[in-house]
C-alpha cells in the first residue's frame, strides 16, 4: 500500500467535509484527544477504531465502542476499507483513499463569474420595477393615480426581494455563498414570465375553442413557479440538475393536487373556473364564422335529439 493515506469525513450525500491526511499507519480515530482523528460526534466513543494495514490491505477495527462500526446499516467489528467501502462511526460517515486514487476528469467551467454581486442584483430589481409597474398600470382603472401605482409596485417589490432573500439564505447554509443578486434576477425573470403567462391560458382557450384550459388555469400558473425553484435550486447546487428537476416537478404536482382539492371542496367541481370569463375581440379566433343557415341547422340538430331524449324519459 501506498502512503500517505487520507480519511475523509462524508456529508449523508458523499461529498467530501472534510480531508486529513497521514503518513503512517495505525491511525486512531475517536473522540478522545489522544486520537490522530478526532472526531467531534457525542454518537462517537473516546477511542472507537483503528486503521491498520493487513496483508497488504486497509483494515478498520473496532475499539472500546457501543456502536461498532456500521456497513449497510450491521455493525461490524472489523471492516476491510478497500474500494468505496464507506463505514459510519456514530453519525460520522468515514472512507480512505491512498495516494494513487483516480480522480475524475476536470469539468468545464460554464459559470458566468462576472454575472454575480451587484450587477445582477441592480439588473433585477430595474426588471421587477418595471414589470410591477406596467402589471400595476394595466390591471388598475383610469381612477388609479401615480401613488397608488407606485405603492403597489414597492410592496410588488419587497415581496420579490424577501423571497430572493430566502433563496440566498438557503444558498449561504448548504453552499458557503449567498449569491443574492442572482437569486434576485432569477426571481425578476419568474415575475416577468408569470405575468405574460397569466393570459396565455385564457387567450389559446378563446383562440383555440378550448375552454378546459381556461377552467384549469390556475394548474398552469405553476409551471413558471416550478421553473423558478429548478433554477433557484441549480444556483445552489449545479451538479445535482437532475436532483433539482425532480424536486422542481414534485412542487408542481403537489400544488396542482391542492388546487384541484380545493376546488372540487368549495365547487364540487376540479375546474377553477365555470366557463370563459375574459371578454376577448371576435378576430382573436381561429375558428372559422358560421352562417346563419348553419347554425339554425346545429340548432334544429340539438332540438331533436333533446326531444328525442325527453320522449324516451316518459315512456
Amino acid at each position: 500500500m501506498k502512503s500517505p493515506v487520507f480519511l475523509e469525513v462524508l456529508a449523508r450525500d458523499g461529498a467530501v467535509q472534510h480531508r486529513q491526511r497521514f503518513e503512517q499507519l495505525p491511525v486512531r480515530i475517536g473522540r478522545a484527544y489522544a486520537n490522530d482523528l478526532i472526531l467531534d460526534d457525542p454518537h462517537v466513543a473516546p477511542f472507537h477504531a483503528t486503521l491498520e494495514e493487513q496483508d497488504g490491505r486497509w483494515v478498520l477495527r473496532s475499539g472500546e465502542t457501543r456502536n461498532g462500526i456500521v456497513v449497510d446499516r450491521r455493525a461490524q467489528d472489523q471492516v476491510d476499507m478497500q474500494g468505496h467501502t464507506e463505514v459510519r462511526l456514530g453519525h460520522t460517515r468515514l472512507r480512505v483513499r491512498g495516494v494513487d486514487h483516480p480522480v475524475a476528469e476536470e469539468l468545464a467551467d460554464n459559470v458566468s463569474h462576472g454575472w454575480e454581486g451587484a450587477l445582477p442584483a441592480v439588473s433585477g430589481l430595474a426588471l421587477a420595477s418595471l414589470v410591477l409597474l406596467a402589471d400595476e398600470w394595466l390591471g388598475g382603472d383610469s381612477a388609479s393615480d401615480l401613488f397608488t401605482l407606485l405603492l403597489g409596485t414597492f410592496f410588488g417589490l419587497v415581496l420579490a426581494v424577501m423571497w430572493a432573500a430566502f433563496w440566498a439564505l438557503l444558498n449561504r447554509v448548504l453552499a458557503g455563498s449567498a449569491r443574492f443578486g442572482r437569486h434576485l434576477f432569477i426571481a425578476s425573470l419568474s415575475l416577468l414570465v408569470f405575468v405574460l403567462w397569466y393570459e396565455a391560458p385564457g387567450i389559446l382557450a378563446y383562440r383555440l375553442s378550448w375552454p378546459v384550459l381556461d377552467r384549469y388555469s390556475d394548474l398552469l400558473l405553476f409551471i413558471p413557479w416550478a421553473l423558478a425553484i429548478y433554477f433557484h435550486l441549480l444556483t445552489i447546487n449545479p451538479r445535482l440538475s437532475k436532483r433539482m428537476a425532480l424536486i422542481s416537478a414534485g412542487f408542481y404536482v403537489v400544488a396542482s393536487s391542492l388546487t384541484l382539492i380545493i376546488n372540487y371542496e368549495e365547487t364540487g367541481s376540479l375546474a377553477s373556473k365555470v366557463y370563459m370569463e375574459a371578454p376577448w375581440p371576435p378576430g382573436l379566433r381561429d375558428t372559422q364564422l358560421s352562417t346563419v343557415e348553419a347554425f339554425i341547422e346545429r340548432t334544429d340538430a340539438t332540438r331533436s335529439g333533446l326531444d328525442a331524449l325527453r320522449e324516451k324519459a316518459e315512456r
